[in-house]
């Protein structure tokens, strides 16, 4: 991996610099972009603010990209996972999994008092008749959702999961000459270091036969991308309706330590992204 320099819910507003830059999302509750995210359950990471416009940018896994709204009253991304942002809740057991500590939101049964991980949640474990309180952040309010029970049909979640056919992107630079990330498949979803939870992706080059680590979300980052729009794998499903919307302000620029990208910076990332693969092999993104 080459090392470079909050959501809303819909009854309340979270307070600023509760989401970072390098988080998961999905399409919102307010979506009106047709297929520009290739569909509903397809996953994007946050890489940037537009000031200008009060927009959020984010890098859909596919490598299509662009500008969100982020409120008032139009909320077009929910948040799919901050666990790549360093999200963690500190010795609370997932009563499922029994992960000592829990990345990214947690859930907690208010009947029960016991707690859930995402995965776990999205998967049903525990009585899916309980209501859970959601925890974004551990110095999150907890925010009441409705039985699973009763929720509405669950969606599938498709991008860069195991098994996805991959290509180098947008903040992947290459050093090394004798580097390939031509074709490479996902086989591992994982930390680095013990941190950046689910932000690191291990990635098998088919014409090197190397393994090698990349960012997805991590730092802001989006290293690599679907190889076509239909290379994609699944991530399991999960409650659209349960997820926090994004607000513009509770967006923070977390990474600066590494550079946060420049207008330029940002208007060439999202060109790379609507010119995909051929605009990337001519002109690389060495900045960040």
């Amino acid at each position: 991996m080459k090392r470079q320099g909050t959501g809303t819910d819909l009854s309340g507003k979270q307070s600023p610099g509760k989401i970072k830059l390098g988080t998961r999302v999905v399409r919102g509750p307010n979506w009106n972009h047709k297929c520009e995210d290739n569909g509903e359950g397809f996953v994007g990471t946050i890489v940037g603010l537009s000031d200008s416009d009060r927009c959020i940018l984010v890098i859909w896994d596919t490598g299509r990209s662009g500008r969100y709204r982020g409120g008032p009253n139009q909320y077009d991304l929910r948040v799919f996972d901050n666990a790549p942002t360093d999200v963690i809740h500190i010795k609370t057991v997932c009563f499922s999994c029994r992960e000592s500590h829990i990345y990214g939101i947690k859930w907690t049964c208010i009947k029960c008092n016991v707690h859930l991980c995402t995965q776990c949640y999205m998967d049903d474990k525990h009585d899916v008749a309980h209501i859970f309180e959601r925890t974004n952040t551990s110095k999150s309010a907890r925010m009441k959702v409705t039985a699973r029970k009763n929720a509405r049909k669950k969606i599938i979640s498709k991008g860069i999961f195991v098994g996805a056919e991959v290509v180098a992107g947008p903040y992947l630079t290459n050093g090394n000459k004798d580097e390939n990330y031509e074709m490479g498949y996902v086989e591992e979803i994982t930390n680095w270091e013990n941190k950046y939870h689910r932000g690191i992706i291990k990635v098998f080059w088919k014409d090197t036969e190397i393994e090698t680590l990349h960012r997805l979300g991590a730092e802001g980052c989006v290293d690599i991308i679907c190889s076509r729009l239909t290379e994609t794998a699944t991530g399991g499903t999960y409650y659209a309706d349960h997820l926090p919307v994004i607000d513009f302000d509770a967006v923070s620029r977390n990474i600066e330590v590494f550079g946060f990208p420049s207008a330029d910076d940002i208007a060439y990332i999202l060109d790379f992204a609507k010119w995909g693969h051929v605009t990337y092999q001519n002109k690389r993104l060495n900045k960040l």
